[in-house]
């Protein structure tokens, strides 16, 4: 079996399990039953398309039939976009591109925002409590100290340009130094011509 495939089978399992820890996340497809979603990822590439059939949502592999909306772009961009804050932009921005039903693009948004995932009872299940309630508060720490480290970089990158664009020179010490330049042309030329005689 194709990796592709394997992740396809993964999601469709992670999220009929997520929809069936709470029945309200369930209930909110309602809405939007009989539409579908395709998803361009370019980095790591897969491509996959996803129907929502209330109250579930069926992961599958792209085919000719037109989607209701298309998203794509990286893995991070895609989660980024999902996780932003509520008074971000609801379209493009984050590194990727959308193009369909922005009517869609908003209930799909306010869908991913509203859903309650109980992490430790799902993980509970698969390896217990002790590990379940480890795995989430190390998850929650890989968040947070991912932003972190995020917000560090960015400051740090800031501080070099700021730093290296003091040294730079100005426009004006540049046009001192291109006369200065031409000065010592003209008279290299001068001394070559009496060099010559």
């Amino acid at each position: 079996m194709a990796w592709a495939e394997r992740v396809l089978r993964l999601l469709n399992r992670a999220l009929a399990a997520l929809l069936d820890s709470d029945p309200a996340n369930a209930a909110a497809l309602e809405s939007l039953d009989g539409r579908c979603i395709a998803v361009a990822c370019t980095a790591p590439p897969l491509h996959f398309v996803l129907y929502i059939e209330s109250p579930h949502i069926r992961v599958a592999a792209p085919t000719d039939k037109a989607a209701d909306l298309r998203i794509c772009g990286t893995l991070d961009a895609l989660l980024r976009w999902l996780t932003a804050p509520a008074d971000s932009a609801a379209g493009g921005g984050h590194g990727i591109d959308i193009a369909g039903d922005a009517g869609l693009l908003l209930a799909a948004q306010r869908l991913v925002r509203q859903l309650e995932v109980d992490w430790e009872a799902l993980l509970a299940e698969r390896v217990g409590d002790a590990a379940a309630v480890l795995l989430t508060d190390l998850m929650h720490g890989v968040r947070s100290g991912g932003r972190r480290l995020r917000t560090e970089f960015e400051r740090g990158v800031q501080a070099q340009v700021e730093r290296h664009s003091q040294s730079l020179p100005g426009r004006a010490e540049l046009q001192a130094a291109q006369a200065h330049l031409a000065d010592l042309h003209r008279r290299l030329d001068y001394l070559d011509a009496g060099a010559e005689r």
